[in-house]
């Protein structure tokens, strides 16, 4: 019997790869691809080893054992499936001293799985007393106390970035990129920041964040998780072997809070307990996170405050439709301060309408709008010089177009590229340069992706055929658009960019607080 080959066993291994950001930062790198033919190579010289799979998490810290190809790899270890694991060197299993030194020598000694770490010589099949009271122990304590250090380093550097205000983030915010001579500094990115634009502007409109999403959907618009992996190579997210992305709710109120699209850098709001807790926790408010204006604006600071004010108010949809009422979330009742209901045609106090706590008085919508936009119309141009930014999205038709067609064709050479990468996994597998099991997960990430990709690309189509119609509008009316429609329409959007409150009384009277200072009487 041979030294290679101890009682005559056959293990079934389990190479397992490990590499975090700290270490590397792209997706399948280099480092990943090294320690596999390491430990290829090394399995080739053994008669008792045969590779039952390969586990790789590229991108996760040691510091824990919460990584998605780790927990796969016990999973089958737990069921059967693998009785050996070959690791490049302990570092790579783990770099938490007792829950990496309790690994090797309690849990994969209990299940009987044998244990290889190649380039520091260990194998748990011949290891001596020495290497397990000594060796082991010492390594583990090295790589945890590296892990440490490295931890506190990244924290000072990040914290002194955030103070400079600079950008301390892996990826940019949706809606910005980083300068490419600079990957400090934020800059807008074309298409993204007009989708942000275009977010605030339909909820200063009324419409409710689920409506808002379905809108963005329906328009073939990458929510952020997908555009991030459509133009960065570097972000990985196996998203299509586990739920579609989609616009939701809780994403577009994530973008409507985030003031960095103010030109502002708010960071360092959390941090993590410690290097081996991933559980983060918010820090006091007093604490510095970032300094102000730091990069250039997506969206002005009116409309940013109007959105945040309006998220403070109570606005229904009405029955039916997909926004709130003209009125809603601006209208209040002046004696008790209660929003005022719509009741048919009719506002009433609602204070009054539920517990009869208020008197009973009441305002025609149509009366209303026809006070409210009368005194518009009286200082228009002061309105529109002060709000432009909120309606500015309107004059811009053309090259909204421009930019939607240039992502139209990323979209599209996206799908291409995945529809030929499906085809060319079957001859890789043909010529046993992977495993069956990497052709099936490679065959369904890959077409799933293009399905997904060429589904957008057919919406986001049809969207830019409804602008260009739109456009074609616009360019027909006689000395081009006028924001001044907006006032003779009677659009919500200007009401809600020029006034801040309305209140009604009982006396019948009625007080406009305008937002540029112009608050009347009536």
């Amino acid at each position: 019997m041979t030294a290679d080959n101890k009682g005559g066993r056959i293990y079934r291994a389990a190479l397992y790869l490990r590499l975090s950001r700290d270490e590397s930062g792209a997706y399948e790198s280099g480092s990943i691809t090294s320690q596999k033919k390491l430990l290829a190579d090394y399995i080739k010289e053994k008669r008792d080893l045969e590779i039952f799979g390969i586990y790789s998490d590229d991108g996760y810290s040691g510091a824990d054992f919460d990584r998605p190809d780790f927990l796969r790899m016990l999973a089958d270890i737990y069921e059967g499936h693998v009785s050996c694991v070959i690791v490049k060197d302990f570092s790579r299993l783990g770099r938490d001293y007792i829950e990496t030194g309790r690994f090797i020598q309690e849990i994969f000694p209990s299940l009987g799985v044998r244990f290889i770490a190649v380039a520091d010589r260990y194998d748990s099949l011949y290891a001596d007393a020495s290497q397990l009271r000594l060796i082991v122990p010492f390594k583990n304590f090295v790589n945890d106390s590296y892990c440490r250090d490295i931890s506190i380093k990244i924290r000072a550097v990040q914290r002194l970035k955030r103070l400079e205000g600079r950008y301390a983030g892996a990826f940019a915010p949706y809606g910005y990129r980083k300068k490419p001579d600079d990957k400090e500094k934020l800059i807008p990115d074309i298409y993204p920041a007009y989708i942000v634009r275009k977010i605030f502007i339909l909820r200063i409109c009324g419409m409710s964040l689920k409506k808002i999403a379905q809108n963005l959907e329906d328009s073939g618009i990458l929510p952020p998780l997908a555009y991030k992996r459509l133009t960065d190579v570097n972000y990985f997210s196996g998203f299509a072997l586990h739920t579609v992305p989609e616009w939701t709710a809780q994403t577009v109120r994530r973008i409507l809070d985030d003031r960095v699209y103010t030109g502002v850098l708010c960071q360092g709001k959390t941090e993590k307990v410690n290097y081996k807790v991933k559980h983060r926790i918010y820090k006091a408010q007093n604490e510095p996170v970032g300094k102000a204006k730091t990069h250039e604006a997506v969206v002005g600071d009116v409309q940013f405050n109007i959105v945040q004010e309006l998220k403070k108010r109570k606005m229904r949809a009405q029955a039916g439709t997909e926004s709130t009422g003209m009125f809603s979330g601006v209208l209040f009742c002046g004696n008790c301060g209660q929003p005022m209901l719509r009741r048919r045609e009719c506002y009433v106090c609602g204070k009054n309408n539920s517990s009869g706590g208020c008197s009973s008085h009441k305002i025609s919508e149509e009366k209303l709008a026809d006070i409210v936009f009368g005194q518009l119309a009286e200082c228009v141009e002061e309105a529109l010089k002060q709000c432009g930014d909120v309606l500015i999205e309107e004059k811009n038709c053309d090259r909204q177009i421009s930019v939607y067609e240039r992502h139209q064709e990323l979209l599209e050479r996206r799908a291409d590229w995945l529809k030929r990468q499906a085809s060319e996994v079957l001859p890789d597998f043909m010529a046993q340069k992977i495993e069956k099991w990497e052709y099936d997960l490679f065959k369904q990430r890959f077409e799933e992706e293009y399905i997904y990709f060429l589904n957008t690309a057919q919406k986001h189509k049809k969207t830019i055929e409804e602008m260009k119609i739109k456009s074609d509008m616009l360019r027909r009316e006689e000395g081009g658009f006028d924001f001044k429609e907006l006032l003779y329409r009677r659009e919500r959007r200007f009401l809600t960019a020029a006034v801040k409150k309305i209140d009604i009384y009982k006396e019948k009277k009625i007080v406009i607080n305008f937002r540029f200072g112009l608050g009347g009487l009536r």
